[in-house]
Order: structure tokens, then C-alpha cells, then sequence
């Protein structure tokens, strides 16, 4: 931050040397060229009066705009929310659907409002931490179903995109990690979470692995509890190791909690096996049955990238 600080404060240098010093024989010759190659349609007294308004205009528009970052620094987050919750709410519907969707942000603690020394989380805190853990940590509630975690994600986006608009960018925007992360999948996103309603917990769990990045299915069948790095967020398969969505790392480690294999399986069958491609090949067309698309969804598909005709 510091960086891009200093490099503010040059650039408010030069624009200003530029209104004032705009004499400089060197500029003036340049000036010429200009003059004589690309407005000829103006004269020089007309243009010369727009250079001069531009440089000061210029100047004093970066100098208003680095004392309203300046400013920003120390605003609340909670101040930001309530700015976000006046304008939002006048947009009917979906405006009083986003700001009950933010009230239940707030009612399970899930807003980082205030740090640990109990002072509040300001905008130049949120500038610093970014959006992302928050929006991993929304995923990751236990008190939601799985359509109001999307309708609550969707709905934290749009905040941290207004926010942006209203800061002139001093908080960066956020974005739906898992969907940036499937973006290029041949079955999109909404398809894949409709499909996997229809499946159990085991056979939902196999799919969103292969799905958010396991390099094979095999890998994912023959996967060992071992292989899960927590810390990392990341699985470590045969040739790499891959990074998933830290709700994804928690849902899994949660299940190996319940159905421990002593084999150190994470996915087992019966027997105590690993969950044969077959049977995840039957669960498939089983749910696919259940969707109202006419849409066919196999292991390997999940695996492909494209866009579904």
C-alpha cells in the first residue's frame, strides 16, 4: 500500500508541475508540432485555453481524489453497510431480498465488524484483508442450506461490487471464488449444484472433487486421508497437488470424521473398499433422471471444459 501511496504522490507532482510550469521551451516546441499536425481546426489561443483547463482540471480532480481515499481509511465497515443498505432497499424486490440476506451475515457473526482488540474494522482493514475469506467463510456456515449459502453469496458480490463503485476502487471488488473456479467447465455451475441434490453426501462429495480440480476420477476414488492438507486447503493426487474451496476441504474432512475407514480411505464402500466407478456411473443417471433438464451428467464430464449446447 505503502507503493502504491507513494506513486499517487508523484503522479499529483507531475500533473502539478505540468499546470504550472506549462512554459517550458521544450513543451512549448512540442506543443507546435501538435498544433501543426493534429488541431488544425482549432486555433492556438483556444487550444492553449483547453490545456490549461485540462492540466488544472486534471491536477485538481487527483488531488480531490487522494484526499477521499485519505478519508476513507478510517470509515466503519458497518458505515459502508449502512451507505450499501439506504440505496439498495430502494430497489424493491431484490433490494429488500439483499439486505436480509445481509442481516443474516450479521446475526451469525459472519461480518468482520470489529478486530480483536475491539476496535471497529475500518475500510482501510478491509482494503488490506480483501473479500474472500469472507465470502469462503459464508460457504463454510453449518446454519444455511446450500441454496441460501449461493442466494447469500450472490448477495455479498453485488455489496463488495457497489462498494468498489462508491470508493472509487480504495476496496477492491470481490468474486465468487467457486464460480471463477468452473467458469470454463462443460456443465455450469447452477446445472452441477441442481445435480448434486439428487445424489447422497458420499457421492456429492466424489463429484464437487472432480469438479473443482481432481486431476482423474481414479484419483478422487482411491483417495487417502492423508493426501488432505487442511492448512494448505490443497489434496495432494499422484503428479501435483491441488488447491479446492475451503468449504469443500471442510465438508470433506467433516465426513471422514463420521465414516472413519481403517483402511484410510476417504470415499469406501460397504466392504470397507473404495467406492467403484460403477456405482458413482449408476448414482449418476440415477440423479440425472431427477433433474428437470434434459441434461446427461457422467463422471467424465465433470471433467471437461467447454460450454454445454
Amino acid at each position: 500500500m505503502g507503493a502504491n501511496l507513494k506513486l499517487k504522490e508523484d503522479l499529483l507532482d507531475g500533473l502539478k508541475r505540468s499546470w504550472e510550469h506549462s512554459g517550458d521551451l521544450r513543451s512549448t516546441s512540442f506543443w507546435q508540432v501538435c498544433l501543426e499536425k493534429g488541431l488544425t481546426e482549432k486555433n492556438e489561443t483556444e487550444c492553449s485555453e483547453m490545456l490549461s483547463t485540462y492540466a488544472r482540471r486534471t491536477w485538481d480532480f487527483q488531488h480531490a481524489f487522494k484526499e477521499f481515499h485519505e478519508f476513507l481509511q478510517e470509515i466503519p465497515f458497518a458505515v459502508a453497510l449502512r451507505h450499501w443498505v439506504d440505496v439498495i432497499i430502494q430497489d424493491g424486490v431484490l433490494g429488500e431480498r439483499y439486505v436480509r440476506c445481509m442481516k443474516r451475515l450479521l446475526m451469525q457473526d459472519a461480518l468482520p465488524l470489529k478486530q480483536r482488540d475491539h476496535a471497529p474494522v475500518t475500510l482501510a482493514y478491509l482494503r488490506a484483508s480483501g473479500h474472500q475469506e469472507i465470502i469462503e467463510n459464508i460457504r463454510c456456515q453449518r446454519v444455511w442450506t446450500h441454496t441460501e449459502k449461493e442466494e447469500i453469496v450472490q448477495c455479498y458480490v453485488r455489496f463488495s461490487y457497489d462498494l468498489a463503485k462508491y470508493t472509487l476502487n480504495y476496496v477492491p471488488e470481490g468474486y465468487d471464488p467457486d464460480r471463477k473456479l468452473t467458469h470454463t467447465r462443460l456443465i455450469s455451475y447452477e446445472v452441477f449444484h441442481s445435480f448434486i441434490e439428487h445424489l447422497s453426501i458420499r457421492d456429492a462429495l466424489l463429484s464437487k472433487l472432480i469438479y473443482f480440480g481432481a486431476p482423474t476420477i481414479d484419483e478422487v476414488l482411491l483417495l487417502r486421508v492423508n493426501a488432505i492438507d487442511k492448512e494448505k486447503r490443497s489434496i495432494c493426487f499422484q503428479e501435483k497437488q491441488e488447491s479446492f474451496p475451503k468449504h469443500l476441504i471442510q465438508d470433506v474432512l467433516m465426513y471422514i470424521q463420521a465414516n472413519p475407514n481403517p483402511k484410510g480411505f476417504v470415499f469406501a464402500n460397504l466392504r470397507g473398499e473404495p467406492v467403484e466407478r460403477a456405482h458413482l456411473n449408476q448414482s449418476f443417471a440415477r440423479a440425472c433422471k431427477k433433474l428437470p433438464q434434459n441434461i446427461k451428467i457422467t463422471p467424465g464430464s465433470l471433467l471437461r471444459f467447454g460450454a454445454l449446447s
